[in-house]
């Protein structure tokens, strides 16, 4: 649990963390767009402090396998929310 995110809605911290790991992927086919601004409500503006602190809990973790399994989750999200932007699982 890390106390500095509490105060944001989940939805922001979800938004958050989906917004980071497009950045991560760095995938100009899915980028943070109008389409995911619109969905989730939130600017990658509004989102931005959110995902420094997600960023530095992640370079913080206790060990290596922490790190790659947050990663990975991070990634997993945003492949999955990919595909449903461009419509692959429709």
């Amino acid at each position: 649990m890390d106390y500095q995110l509490v105060h944001y809605h989940p939805s922001e911290v979800s938004a958050a963390c989906l917004c980071l790991s497009v950045k991560l992927l760095d995938d100009d086919d899915c980028t943070w767009d109008e389409t995911l601004e619109f969905y989730s409500t939130y600017s990658e503006q509004h989102l931005q402090p959110i995902m420094n602190r997600l960023a530095l809990l992640v370079h913080k973790s206790s060990s290596d396998k922490q790190q790659v399994g947050l990663l990975n989750d991070v990634i997993m999200i945003s492949v999955h929310a990919c595909k449903l932007k461009t419509g692959q699982y429709l």
